[in-house]
């Protein structure tokens, strides 16, 4: 039980001030835009220890503070393309939120590409009513996270904050909408992948 507390502690006392401290993955002060430094740095970093472990994993990470009233809504917006990525939703010290039973994180094959070969992701707290909706489960605050794998690059970001009720104005017309059913479908779909997974 020692270890256990001392394991919490250590990782609500330390994690967070790191990843705010070091700050190659974001930028702690800039509120719903991803401005990390790592945004600018596509170069090799020159460290060769640092450089091996990227070439193993194959990865790069950046993040984004996001900060919005109950009636808004986070509009993420990036170029399709054949890199692998995931897309998660956190809370403000990094810990995930509720990926079993809430649409919460994204990865290629589940997300609805717009005609005009763009991704666009909607992160608010009520079903907007489109496929690719980020559910912050009511949270004012939190940290997106971005891993774009098997690259030393990432796609350009885009965000806007919106009035939830407007979305509509900002989507295109043929944005991918998704029903009740259809929502509840896409979850028992998540549900049972991540319970086969658990299984391994």
């Amino acid at each position: 039980m020692r270890w256990a507390g001392d394991f919490v502690h250590d990782a609500v006392e330390y994690w967070p001030e790191w990843v705010w401290e070091a700050g190659d993955q974001i930028d702690a002060e800039a509120i719903n835009q991803f401005r990390g430094p790592n945004l600018e740095r596509a170069e090799p970093t020159g460290d060769e220890q640092t450089e091996a472990q990227d070439e193993r994993r194959g990865r790069l990470i950046t993040m984004m503070r996001w900060r919005l009233e109950p009636d808004q809504a986070l509009v993420l917006e990036f170029d399709h393309s054949d890199a692998f990525w995931m897309l998660t939703s956190e809370a403000i010290f990094g810990n995930s939120m509720d990926y079993l039973y809430r649409p919460v994180s994204y990865t290629p094959s589940r997300t609805a590409v717009d005609s005009d070969g763009r991704i666009r992701l909607v992160l608010t707290a009520e079903d907007p009513g489109y496929a690719n909706w980020i559910d912050n489960q009511g949270y004012t605050e939190g940290v997106l996270n971005f891993r774009n794998i098997h690259a030393r690059t990432v796609p350009e970001l885009r965000t806007t904050v919106v009035e939830r009720a407007d979305l509509a104005a900002h989507l295109p017309p043929d944005s991918k909408r998704c029903t009740p059913e259809e929502r509840t479908a896409a979850m028992w779909a998540r549900f049972d992948a991540i319970r086969r997974r658990a299984k391994v």
